[in-house]
């Protein structure tokens, strides 16, 4: 699809006029996830490294760890974890070797660090 100036235009203008709060709204709903993280600066570090290898989109791992972890429980993140670990879903980041999931946490925190939500 090719588009012009006018697509251009009437997509910012589409974006002038929305409220505020919607692009506050992504950064808000990654707080009650980041508020899991004991050290969210040294999180954002490994998130930056796994984003690096994987090239996750930031709203697609917000939607993923959502559904995943709805109320931002850390019992539930535990739990998560720990079946990640039983299926083999890990990931190697830095010579570590972590939970998908917790790639994904961290890859939240360097997102939200950088303003890319």
């Amino acid at each position: 699809m090719i588009f012009s100036r006018r697509h251009l235009l009437a997509g910012a203008a589409a974006l002038a006029v929305l409220p505020r709060h919607a692009f506050a709204a992504a950064a808000d709903e990654a707080e009650g996830l980041l508020a899991l993280l004991p050290d969210r600066t040294a999180a954002a570090k490994l998130g930056e490294s796994w984003v690096q290898q994987e090239h996750p989109q930031a709203q697609a791992v917000l939607q993923k760890l959502r559904n995943l972890l709805p109320d931002g429980n850390a019992m539930k993140l535990r739990e998560v974890i720990a079946e990640d670990f039983r299926a083999g879903a890990v990931v190697k980041v830095e010579g570590w070797q972590i939970a998908r999931t917790q790639a994904e946490l961290c890859a939240l925190a360097y997102f939200a660090t950088t303003g890319k939500l």
